[in-house]
Formats: structure tokens, C-alpha cells, sequence
């Protein structure tokens, strides 16, 4: 499992796997509390946030299981 979503023999995540696994949930949960008048750059920000955030858990947990 951890090799899956490593997703590079160094054992780095790469953003684009990140992105692709944790972005739809988290946009979907973004979409549901704004208004259609939100601010699209603050929307994206916010999706983005929590994307880094998610990656730099994943690959903390990835590094602990390696050990």
C-alpha cells in the first residue's frame, strides 16, 4: 500500500498523485459550503492548502512504515 501512494522508487509522493487522490474529495467539500459568487482564486487556494497539508502527512506516515 505504501508503495502505491509513494508513487517513486525514493519514496517521494509526487504532487500529481497527491493531487489526483486527495483534490476531488476536498473540492467537493469546498463546492458544498460556497456560494456560487465564491471567488475562484480563494477557492483554489483553499483546495491547494489542503492538498500540501494532506502530502506532508502521507509522506510522513509513508517514512514511519518504512521503519
Amino acid at each position: 500500500m505504501a508503495s502505491y501512494l509513494v508513487g517513486a522508487p525514493t519514496g517521494d509522493a509526487t504532487p500529481e498523485l497527491i493531487t489526483r487522490l486527495l483534490t476531488p474529495i476536498k473540492l467537493h467539500e469546498i463546492a458544498f459550503h460556497e456560494s456560487q459568487q465564491q471567488d475562484w482564486g480563494r477557492f483554489i487556494g483553499i483546495a491547494r492548502d489542503n492538498v500540501v497539508e494532506k502530502r506532508e502527512k502521507i509522506l510522513l506516515l509513508c517514512a514511519v512504515a518504512r521503519y
